[in-house]
């Protein structure tokens, strides 16, 4: 999101075109749920959010030690948006208590 002027633009939610920190961001699961991933912090969280879903820095990021003012963010959204899209959300709980991932399940979106 940024402000332009008296107005707030948010940048778009559509799969595909959006680009969030993909360790603090919401994403909808196989069966329909939206988790929203809590990790702030994006250097604490990285490592364990990336092993929660199994796949590496490098696969995510382009890199395995990735400057993250120069990460394609609309590409590791996506990929985590499929990894995510996966799974169901009973399916990820256990996944993300193994990994100390902090999450909350999305009442409404």
């Amino acid at each position: 999101a940024r402000s332009q002027g008296n107005m707030h633009i948010r940048s778009s939610t559509e799969v595909g075109e959006r680009k969030t920190q993909v360790t603090n961001a919401v994403f909808r699961c196989k069966d329909g749920t939206y988790v929203q991933l809590l990790g702030e912090t994006l250097r604490l969280h990285v490592q364990k959010t990336v092993e929660a879903l199994g796949t590496t820095q490098l696969a995510l990021f382009g890199s395995e030690q990735p400057k993250f003012k120069e990460v394609d963010w609309r590409k590791a959204t996506e990929v985590v948006d499929t990894i995510i899209a996966s799974k169901t959300f009973d399916e990820w709980l256990p996944i993300f208590q193994k990994h100390d991932v902090w999450y909350v399940r999305v009442q409404r979106f």
